[in-house]
């Protein structure tokens, strides 16, 4: 049985959808319905796909995690806990474009949109439209819409690339974290060889924005890190962008760069996330945190500023930890690293030997699809990757966890 398509979805009464054929003994524990886009971004999606095409290509990657994830839960069976029927589902996926759509038309009626089609307000409902920063989150519609469901006591939950209600209009425990998009380049079979090249034992690579706004709104002073370890021959690190900084490098050299390199450091930005940590993973190069942020903590230096949360160790920013292993990950402080970083890098190169490197690449290559949500052009490519997979698993644990 082919799956409906959003353009059925949206003309048909789905509560009386049947289902034939589905074997009771193979229905998972969990069951989502998804409450569709509007028909306007259906309609631009699916009919001017190149004008949406365009856009996406040219915002930040993280804008397509919204069209990814609808797209990507849209195409999961029944077996997998997709179901069209919204009577029997025990989770509500609320999914649309409304980075897409704040530019074609208004969010004042998608939100009334979305009020109409709650079914069930008592059972999770998880919004599917991870945003980046508080203002583009509010310019997109995000927050008003978490706002609106939220007074109508909608039991709401959203995905984000950290625990960040200024960003996702939820309490930092109720948003699920999920990896930044990173839209590889090269084929499945290409980064597969790739992140299998030999690489420089112990050689360190780092490029990243200066972020001068960090350091008033997260006391992150991404400088002092890397200033002291520039022009070593046992490191590539450096600060690009601006005219006091090196030229940034363009998206080839960058991911040569990780696949060449052992380790990749991941340092604080305005808020404790950042899409390095994604691209370490899928590149498989090994991440070294600096600092505990991602793990939802705010330790010296790190002082509270703008637009983010310290959400606290029991809601780590870290994505699917139901599958990886975070704590075997090698993490150093930030303010040690601050007065001597190559000192702690060798301190750390010392503990690290091949043995705990190896199972740590493991984890990296087994987990590698998990933070890619696609190959190719968000809102036509067929050829996904297992974001989508890792999100439902990850939050059907924490609402198991819940429950317990």
């Amino acid at each position: 049985m082919r799956p409906f398509t959003v353009e059925e979805i949206l003309e048909k009464d789905i509560a009386t959808m049947d289902q034939p054929g589905i074997l009771e003994s193979t229905s998972p524990s969990l069951k989502f319905f998804i409450i569709a886009p509007p028909e306007v971004t259906t309609r631009l999606s699916r009919n001017q796909t190149k004008r949406a095409s365009r856009y996406y290509n040219d915002t930040l990657n993280e804008e397509s995690a919204e069209i990814w994830l609808h797209r990507g839960f849209e195409r999961m069976t029944y077996n997998e806990g997709h179901t069209l029927n919204s009577t029997e589902a025990d989770v509500f996926l609320v999914a649309g474009y409304l980075h897409l759509n704040s530019k074609i038309t208004q969010g004042s009626t998608i939100v009334e949109y979305y009020r109409k089609r709650i079914v069930d307000p008592t059972k999770p409902h998880l919004l599917l439209m991870p945003s980046w920063n508080p203002g583009r989150s509010g310019e997109a519609g995000i927050k008003s819409l978490a706002k609106a469901l939220l007074e109508d006591d909608v039991n709401l939950w959203s995905v984000g690339f950290e625990r960040n209600k200024f960003w996702q209009g939820v309490s930092p425990d109720r948003i699920v974290p999920v990896p930044y998009v990173v839209r590889p380049s090269e084929s499945r079979e290409t980064l597969k060889k790739l992140t299998s090249n030999e690489r420089k034992e112990n050689f360190v690579f780092y490029s990243g924005d200066l972020r001068p706004n960090a350091k008033g709104w997260a006391g992150c002073h991404r400088d002092k890190l890397i200033y002291p370890l520039q022009n070593r021959t046992d490191m590539d690190v450096r600060l690009v962008g601006k005219r006091t900084t090196g030229k940034r490098l363009d998206e080839k050299e960058y991911n040569y760069r990780m696949t060449s390199s052992e380790y990749c450091l991941i340092l604080c930005g305005d808020t404790p996330s950042s899409r390095s940590l994604a691209s370490s993973i899928v590149y498989g190069c090994l991440p070294i945190r600096v600092g505990s942020r991602l793990r939802g903590l705010c330790e010296p230096p790190c002082q509270k500023g703008w637009g983010w949360n310290i959400a606290g160790p029991e809601n780590s920013h870290l994505p699917f930890p139901d599958r990886i292993p975070w704590g075997k990950f090698p993490e150093v402080d930030e303010m040690q690293f601050t007065e001597a970083g190559a000192r702690v890098l060798n301190d750390l190169f010392l503990r690290f030997d091949s043995n705990k490197k190896e199972e740590i690449r493991s984890v990296m290559g087994k987990v590698q699809e998990g933070f890619i949500y696609g190959w190719g052009d968000p809102v036509t490519s067929t050829d996904f990757g297992n974001a989508v997979l890792y999100t439902w698993s990850s939050f059907k644990e924490i609402l198991s966890d819940r429950k317990k």
